[in-house]
């Protein structure tokens, strides 16, 4: 990466992160939450590397056992059954709010649960890297995302077309994903042609 600096910023946001031997940026070590840094070599692509690897446990991960498990007796005796229950475990809600957080801090953004799974279900696990180019340069602007979203109900054509483009040249993709918004604008009735 051309400047350190950066990553040494999002390294303060997580705490306890770290760069092994294989040049993955762990966030966290017991959750096994990291991506790799070979392919990252300006600020934009951390911001990239960011949203896409680390969006799903700010929003869905739950390290933390969820299920009790009570030993019942009945009338004294030293029969038992054993039984599992589920209750949520707000730790959980801890670990999520903490990574939220630490992605909040680094981005300078003010993302709700709500809005990282929104970013998980379109970006998550780079599934669409041009996409993500374009919600990063739009200063993170959700509505770049929840209108793909939004055109999914209709059509699961615009869905196939974006997913089809995690493969094809990044300028080509962007020029055709600018395209797709505009006729999305227009199916709307949002901007007249």
């Amino acid at each position: 990466m051309e400047n350190n600096k950066e990553l040494l910023r999002l390294m303060k946001c997580f705490r306890g992160s770290f760069i092994n031997s294989n040049n993955e940026l762990i966030i966290d070590k017991k959750t096994n939450i990291y991506f790799r840094l070979e392919d990252v070599e300006t600020e934009l692509q951390l911001r990239y590397k960011v949203l896409e690897w680390i969006s799903r446990s700010a929003c869905k991960a739950e390290p933390y056992s969820n299920y009790i498990q009570h030993r019942i007796g009945w009338h004294g005796i030293d029969d038992y059954n054993d039984r599992m229950e589920y209750k949520y475990n707000p730790k959980n809600t801890e670990f999520q709010n903490n990574l939220l957080n630490g992605i909040n801090k680094f981005l300078g953004t003010n993302f709700t649960k709500n809005d990282m799974t929104v970013i998980y279900s379109e970006l998550g696990n780079s599934e669409c890297r041009p996409l993500c180019e374009i919600f990063v340069s739009s200063g993170y602007d959700i509505s770049v995302l929840t209108d793909f979203v939004e055109c999914t109900c209709e059509s699961d054509t615009e869905r196939k077309f974006i997913r089809g483009l995690r493969n094809s040249n990044i300028e080509d993709s962007k020029l055709e994903l600018k395209t797709l918004q505009r006729k999305i604008k227009l199916l709307k009735g949002e901007c007249i042609e």
